[in-house]
């Protein structure tokens, strides 16, 4: 059974302690991945109660500190204290920005003795996920053994930013949760997700406040627009603190929450 556990629901200025940064771990009960790892992943990990050695790898959205944040210190944590590399996917027109980040945090530019005392093949375990024509990946599977299987495709967050939306699917039961990233209200393509009944649960970056122009997330306003068949299966996300004019109904999503395929 594939689950899908919240690790965070807050945008990129977080306020207070119990607020954490938009993450979750996708788990098949063997293999352990977070989607995105922003600054505060490490405290959303202790208080869900998820041990960082149990984390195998991150699968990243995009690159913005929000969500790329943590995996600096994700990956010196487990080389230096484990033994073990981190592994990090992304799509290839993500993975582009991602190698120049990952190059500047992780390898050092100091020396001991004349040589360079790593290099970032030698801290993270690297896969790109081969994109078609359309802009949507192969579909990706951590290993052979996994159920867990994800694919991307683009979406629009800020224009000329690469970022992309997951579908994470249970290979053995065909179900499947949809993580949107970062994007604007792209109405054709949260309808054509939903549309698709092997979809259970769709995941939505939303503010609260009314859109502005300009705007680079989807908002509450937007989502209300939406057709009821698109509406039911949506749980928000990147919300932040809540908006006490907000109807109590609103399908938030919370850290610790679990769904399950």
């Amino acid at each position: 059974m594939l689950q899908l556990i919240i690790l965070g629901t807050h945008g990129a200025f977080v306020e207070n302690g119990g607020q954490y940064q938009t993450a979750a771990l996708i788990t098949d009960g063997r293999t352990n991945y977070l989607i995105d790892a922003g600054f505060t992943i490490l405290p959303a990990l202790s208080q869900v109660g998820i041990a960082l050695s149990t984390v195998n790898g991150v699968f990243v959205t995009h690159v913005h500190p929000d969500h790329v944040g943590g995996i600096g210190d994700l990956a010196f944590r487990k080389y230096y204290m484990e033994k073990t590399k981190l592994h990090v996917v992304a799509p290839d027109d993500v993975w582009e920005e991602l190698h120049c980040y990952l190059d500047a945090i992780l390898t050092p530019f100091n020396t001991w003795n004349g040589r360079i005392s790593h290099r970032l093949s030698e801290i993270v375990d690297i896969s790109r996920i081969p994109v078609g024509r359309d802009g949507r990946s192969l579909p990706f599977s951590p290993d052979m053994d996994s159920t867990m299987e994800i694919s991307s495709e683009p979406v629009l967050h800020i224009p000329g930013k690469p970022c992309c939306a997951y579908t994470i699917r249970d290979r053995k039961s065909g179900k499947a949760f949809w993580w949107s990233g970062d994007m604007v209200c792209q109405q054709e393509i949260l309808e054509a997700v939903a549309a698709d009944d092997t979809v259970d649960t769709m995941f939505v970056d939303c503010h609260t406040a009314p859109a502005w122009p300009n705007t680079v997330h989807c908002h509450l306003d937007q989502m209300h627009a939406l057709p009821l068949f698109v509406t039911t299966k949506i749980k928000l996300i990147h919300w932040g603190t809540g908006d006490p004019t907000v109807p109590s109904d609103t399908p938030y999503a919370h850290i610790g929450d679990i769904f399950k395929l």
